[in-house]
């Protein structure tokens, strides 16, 4: 089981909320007794009412779009958005009227003002000193072979049935940044843009 920090959406966890997670998880280690036995809910009629509950709703959810053309196909014409639209709508709903209860948000609120985050940010220095690591892996690698790799990549790109990955593996092996391989990427696929959903 994991425990995550409470500011982790928002930054790299702090040291402070890191510690609290870790303790949450010791507490229910030590004093539950629940790692004593491989699985503590194995046998759970709930647990498994459950899970058959979400394989039949995600069937129904493989099924729809499946008549629909296919996935890519529903992505293409905006329909897996809308679906997540209206369920990201349909559960901020739920949580304005306290159907899904969410401790400090709707349920067991304090007066106390929300806690400080203070998320990570570069300064000029920590930047400075990225852009002449990043200069000298350009300077170090063998530019013929980044090239070549990049070139590679991009023309197995525009073939469907191709598996990139050994290609991707290649080029990164190569020194080639992420920024060069998107735009190898880019080149031979053009730009996402999302359907407008209204």
């Amino acid at each position: 089981m994991f425990t995550a920090s409470w500011d982790e959406p928002f930054a790299l966890p702090s040291e402070e909320s890191t510690t609290l997670a870790l303790r949450t998880q010791q507490i229910l280690a030590y004093e539950t007794g629940v790692t004593r036995v491989a699985d503590p809910l194995g046998g759970s009629w709930f647990v498994e009412a459950l899970t058959d509950e979400m394989e039949a709703k995600i069937e129904r959810i493989m099924s729809d779009l499946e008549s629909r053309g296919g996935m890519v196909h529903a992505i293409e014409s905006g329909y897996v958005q809308g679906l997540i639209s209206e369920e990201a709508y349909r559960r901020q709903q739920g949580l304005d009227a306290g159907v899904y209860p969410v401790v400090g948000v709707n349920r067991f609120q304090t007066d106390e003002p929300i806690p400080e985050v203070n998320g990570y940010e570069l300064d000029e220095r920590g930047r400075a000193t990225q852009l002449e690591r990043l200069a000298e892996v350009k300077r170090s690698r063998e530019s013929r072979v980044v090239t070549q790799h990049l070139l590679d990549l991009e023309l197995r790109a525009h073939d469907p049935d191709v598996n990139l990955m050994p290609s991707l593996i290649a080029a990164v092996k190569a020194y080639c940044t992420v920024g060069e391989i998107s735009d190898a990427l880019r080149n031979a696929w053009g730009e996402y843009e999302q359907p407008t959903q209204f």
